[in-house]
């Protein structure tokens, strides 16, 4: 038995021996193949269960040429699945690293061409712009320098001396460079200066503020003009309002109401007033000096003023320093009369006198010397009848005009209506040339920003020439449009100013608002484009680019144009990437080149002898003739063709002034 036994065991060790050399013992596997060669079956489709299926591996020489792979199972059924070779794992590791080596260089390389191309670095590495972005992450470009505040000249505003002369910059200064030097800067206007004239004394002077830049002086360039000696001129005031201008006093003889209150025109500039002499044999003080009725009355009494209650005539009240020629030298320092005495407002008072009624045409003179400089003054009386009488009065003087001739207190209308010899300039209508006025934008035009940016308003000046002189119109600047920086679009904001002629002028400042990393689009060609009615229109279109990367494609237009029908009409492009939308806006003008010429509605496929009254009989339409357009004109009751296009009779509209001397002439 013990012998059988040994027997036993022995054949069993033999079964092993074959067995592992009939098996594929020289397969190498990895732990994931299994711990043993008993789990090793020539199919793995042969197990049917998940538990039978689980740890088993497929022999190699039954995976045709791949290898020992594992078994897993699929949810119905057992099947191979990946190799458990050792060399063939290392093989495929291997290729994974080749191929993770190969997509992080790409990626790197990516990388790097973005940073180059958004920060526009040159071969020094120097980078033009500051920030950069890769797959949303925004960074920092290397060596970037903050812009130098500079003049650029092709930013610079224009200048002006006060002859209205433009200023030349002067592009010598390091300071002041042109646009193809401008990388690395950034304008400031403060920055500029222009060649001019900096003396106040000359008439080209340039003085344009700091906020504009500053003026360097060229030397034999001032224009000083010698002051012209004019010599001393006798000055008239205007005519009194209330007057009537006359040719010739003598006109209203024996008109005593029509003499009063009229001046005659001496042809130079000037009006002589009239007065009425009453024939001397009414009464007994008609024609008779003052001196000569009652000499004791006449001459200056103080503490009293004169009175007209029972003489008739009227007066001239309330004459003030400016009024008397006591306002100091150039007339503007009323106080200047509180160091006058009475005699001295007395003497002003009577040259005013003088050359208003002449000496003998006025009767008295009231002075108040006394109190503030705005009651200080005088009072002169005119057109007595009866010897002028004073009234006792605190603080005032009477002045009775020996020489005045009394007027009678006849209610006789004969006699004669002369110049009086006082002199009054008569008033000249006024001719104002006011030119058209002109905008000038501050700051950038277009301004480009960030969304969340905040927006400062550059403004705008603006300023006329009247009659030559320059006049500040800035305050009457009106804007239109807001900017709203937390939404990405274009803006717009119009600068406008009326002057007191209705002439109206516009600018318009653009501004970007743009969203980081949006897409960028730029329109060829110009934003407003004006086009003649009929002509063929060829969008310039626009180009767009994202990252450095050319999207012109991804384009959307929107959009048409009528070249038949006058109008403005609005091309919208726009362009997404990254879900970030940029958009822009073109304006097209149609034009009718007719209408513009002939100032009305033109038909063109319409004669005049084929429209009707309603359409003719305004005489507003014009109608084309083989080519040219003609204006229409209803005329014995038919529509006619009249003259050519911008010659039609216009109304007249005399002048105000010429209306009022034709009224002069023929009254």
């Amino acid at each position: 038995m013990v012998g059988l036994s040994n027997i036993t065991i022995l054949f069993f060790c033999i079964v092993l021996i074959i067995f592992f050399c009939e098996s594929n013992t020289s397969e190498s596997f990895l732990v994931s193949c299994g711990t043993s060669f008993s789990k090793m079956t020539a199919n793995c489709r042969s197990y049917r269960t998940e538990k039978g299926c689980y740890g088993r591996w497929q022999d190699g020489r039954h995976t045709n040429g791949k290898g020992p792979l594992t078994c897993k199972w699929s949810g119905k059924r057992c099947e191979t699945h990946q190799s458990c070779s050792e060399d063939q794992a290392v093989a495929a590791q291997a290729a994974a690293a080749a191929a993770a080596q190969e997509a992080a260089q790409a990626a790197a390389a990516a990388k790097q061409s973005a940073k180059y191309d958004q920060c526009k670095m040159d071969l020094s590495k120097q980078s033009e712009y500051p920030k950069w972005t890769y797959q949303g992450v925004e960074r920092d470009c290397p060596n970037y320098q903050t812009p130098v505040p500079a003049c650029i000249i092709t930013q610079a505003s224009p200048q002006y001396d006060k002859n209205n002369t433009r200023l030349e910059i002067n592009n010598v200064a390091e300071n002041n460079i042109d646009e193809q030097d401008s990388n690395g800067y950034l304008h400031d206007q403060t920055k500029c200066t222009y060649l001019g004239c900096t003396n106040p004394d000359a008439s080209n002077y340039a003085d344009i503020g700091p906020e504009n830049g500053t003026v360097q002086n060229v030397d034999g360039h001032c224009i000083i003009e010698a002051t012209p000696i004019t010599p001393a001129t006798t000055t008239y005031e205007e005519c009194d309002p209330s007057f009537n201008e006359i040719t010739q006093c003598n006109q209203n003889d024996n008109n005593k109401t029509a003499c009063e209150g009229t001046y005659e025109d001496t042809k130079s500039g000037f009006g002589t007033y009239c007065v009425f002499t009453p024939d001397q044999s009414v009464n007994n003080l008609s024609g008779k000096t003052q001196a000569e009725i009652n000499p004791g009355k006449t001459g200056f009494k103080t503490g009293v003023g004169c009175s007209n209650a029972n003489s008739g005539g009227t007066a001239l009240f309330g004459l003030r320093a400016d009024r008397i020629d006591a306002a100091g030298p150039a007339n503007n320092d009323l106080k200047q009369i509180e160091s006058l005495s009475a005699n001295q407002i007395l003497e002003k008072c009577k040259k005013v006198a003088e050359s208003k009624y002449g000496k003998n045409g006025y009767s008295g003179i009231t002075v108040n010397s006394t109190g503030g400089w705005n009651v200080r003054g005088c009072d002169i009386f005119y057109n007595q009848d009866k010897l002028l009488e004073t009234i006792p009065r605190d603080g005032k003087s009477c002045y009775v005009n020996p020489d005045y001739i009394i007027k009678g207190d006849n209610t006789s209308t004969n006699g004669t209506c002369e110049p009086s010899g006082a002199l009054c300039q008569i008033p000249q209508e006024t001719i104002i040339q006011r030119d058209e006025p002109t905008i000038t934008l501050l700051g950038e035009n277009p301004i480009k920003l960030f969304i969340g940016t905040q927006f400062i308003d550059p403004g705008a000046t603006s300023q006329q020439f009247v009659n030559g002189e320059s006049i500040d119109l800035t305050t009457s600047i009106k804007v239109e449009g807001s900017v709203n920086t937390w939404v990405a679009s274009d803006y717009t904001l119009k600068y406008s100013v009326t002057d007191q002629d209705g002439q109206y002028v516009e600018k318009i400042r653009d501004i970007e608002v743009m969203a980081k990393n949006a897409p960028i689009l730029t329109l060829n060609g110009d934003k407003n484009m004006e086009i003649m009615m009929n002509q063929k229109f060829t969008d310039p279109r626009a180009t767009a680019t994202h990252n450095g990367k050319d999207i012109t494609n991804d384009i959307k237009i929107e959009g048409k144009v009528d070249m038949k029908t006058p109008n403005y009409y609005t091309i919208t492009y726009s362009v997404t990437a990254d879900m970030i939308t940029t958009k822009k806006y073109r304006t097209i003008k149609v034009v009718d080149e007719l209408r513009d010429q002939c100032k009305e509605k033109v038909y063109r496929n319409k004669s005049c002898e084929e429209m009707n009254k309603d359409m003719c009989g305004n005489n507003s339409v014009s109608a084309v003739y083989y080519g040219t357009p003609y204006h229409c004109s209803w005329n014995n009751n038919k529509c006619q063709k009249s003259l050519e296009c911008g010659t039609r009779d216009e109304p007249i509209n005399e002048e105000a002034w010429l209306q009022r001397l034709g009224h002069r002439y023929n009254q």
